[in-house]
């Protein structure tokens, strides 16, 4: 009986090392240093330093220096040994790694559970710039400003949002009175006149990303061209992210170039009238009438010319309400600040995964 327990219990561990990885039997340290690269003081330093963050706002943050990533994809090794390793607290188990591989010479940076949404994408591009020069050989400098990081992005995400990298969409719907859709150019400019963006409305609908720091940024619109049957509308002030609808409405008056336009021809005519009043009176042998065409001599008359000449236009502009702030990018949609947010992916146990990193160091 005890030859079965003892056959049964070397099965499942054999089981257990063949299903998951060796280094998921390793110790839940929260700086792990498999090559080398530090002294014993300095892995307890670092310690210290990460256990003092994971603590303060209840995830685990760690660092592993590894020797190499047993020849997988640096995504999916840090992704694994956090999963397999148990790292990770609350029910979404939720923290951030930090791997350098010294084999691969890369550096990745793995987010799971609340510390998806604390460190964006640009969160983490940020963070790697930031420890990249480190790693010509302070490896200690390095995860200390890593831990450093940790505390200042985890903080602003609780207390007021993640840093991110934010745009304000403009969006422009321009149309005739009849409703037609119409095809015009517009300029960003910021308030102090630099022209920061275009907005090409193609059938009615157009619209530009600025990016920005403040979500509340004053902007001009200038109209530099639209449909040759409308006249330019006037410029619009617009504060943050807007969305505007453009109706133009153009009146037309025809210009006849035989005889100076519809303005001045009505001018001339009523001149014309009372001349021609006063010399009927003066000769009494003209006589009416009755067809138009008998006061002109044949082949005498010749419309060479015509135009239509747009001599005034009306544009009425409306502001529409602003979205709420959206915290993913890319997509189409309307008018409304947004940030660029965390992208994600899937790893092998399963779980959700953000994250970053460089290589080549």
């Amino acid at each position: 009986m005890m030859k079965r327990i003892t056959k049964l219990f070397t099965i499942l561990a054999v089981a257990l090392m063949v299903c998951v990885p060796w280094r998921a039997l390793a110790q839940n340290a929260l700086m792990i240093d498999e090559y080398g690269a530090l002294t014993d003081t300095q892995i307890a330093q670092c310690e210290t330093q990460l256990q003092q963050v994971s603590d303060k706002y209840g995830v685990d943050v760690v660092a592993l220096i590894a020797s190499d990533t047993d020849g997988k994809d640096i995504v999916d090794f840090a992704d694994d040994y956090f999963d397999y390793n148990g790292y990770g607290r609350g029910t979404d188990r939720s923290g951030i790694i930090l791997v350098i591989d010294m084999y691969g010479r890369e550096m990745y940076i793995s987010t799971r559970g609340l510390c998806i949404d604390y460190f964006t994408d640009y969160g983490i591009e940020s963070i790697a710039d930031e420890i990249y020069p480190y790693l010509a050989g302070d490896f200690e400098g390095a995860v200390s400003r890593y831990a450093q990081l940790c505390d200042y992005y985890m903080n602003a995400a609780i207390t007021d949002k993640p840093i991110d990298i934010y745009y304000n969409r403009l969006y422009i719907h321009l149309s005739g009175e009849d409703g037609k859709r119409i095809n015009g150019h517009f300029s960003v400019y910021d308030v102090n006149g630099v022209h920061i963006g275009n907005i090409y409305v193609d059938h009615g609908e157009g619209y530009t990303d600025i990016l920005t720091e403040d979500t509340n940024a004053v902007y001009t619109i200038s109209c530099d061209d639209v449909s040759s049957k409308y006249a330019k509308p006037e410029d619009i002030t617009v504060r943050g992210s807007a969305e505007y609808d453009i109706t133009m409405t153009a009146a037309r008056a025809p210009y006849d170039v035989m005889t100076g336009g519809a303005v001045s021809g009505g001018a001339g005519l009523i001149a014309a009238l009372i001349g021609t009043g006063i010399m009927k009176s003066k000769n009494k042998s003209v006589r009416s009438k009755y067809d138009a065409d008998r006061y002109v001599e044949r082949g005498s008359f010749n419309l060479r010319d015509h135009r239509d000449y747009f001599l005034y236009s009306r544009t009425s502009r409306s502001a529409r309400p602003k979205e709420t702030e959206r915290s993913s990018g890319g997509g189409g949609g309307h008018g409304g600040s947004f940030s660029g947010g965390s992208s994600t992916h899937t790893s092998s146990s399963g779980a959700t995964h953000g994250g970053g990193g460089r290589r080549g160091f």
